[in-house]
């Protein structure tokens, strides 16, 4: 009985396994034209959506209730969140390389910061 069932199985794997691996074989010259045809389509709409203007109301630093609205397109928009995210690395490489470590050997009193004159 155990040995009917586990070939059963081994039967229905192989065969599912051979049905995943068979192919349409190569694309014709229509599929291919019509693919590019769509990548053009495709590269079309990125690029009228990157040229779309979007306007958001920000804050203004001191007021609850004034505000003003500021309007770019999504390629500036990105290319202000990359500016941000790079002045962030930035400060946190200059801020980590700039600190001294702390003295941590036991049973020394760390020294005093320096005066300035």
């Amino acid at each position: 009985m155990k040995a009917q069932i586990g070939a059963s199985i081994l039967a229905v794997t192989v065969a599912v396994t051979l049905v995943a691996c068979a192919s349409k074989g190569p694309a014709s010259s229509a599929d291919r034209a019509g693919a590019g045809a769509m990548s053009s389509e495709y590269r079309s709409l990125v690029d009228n959506a990157s040229s779309e203007v979007i306007c958001q109301r920000t804050a203004v630093t001191g007021s609850r209730i004034q505000g003003r609205e500021v309007c770019r397109t999504r390629a500036q928009m990105e290319e202000d969140r990359e500016r941000a995210l790079q002045f962030i690395r930035n400060v946190e490489r200059t801020a980590t390389m700039s600190q001294p470590l702390p003295d941590r050997s036991p049973g020394v009193a760390p020294s005093p910061a320096p005066r300035a004159p």
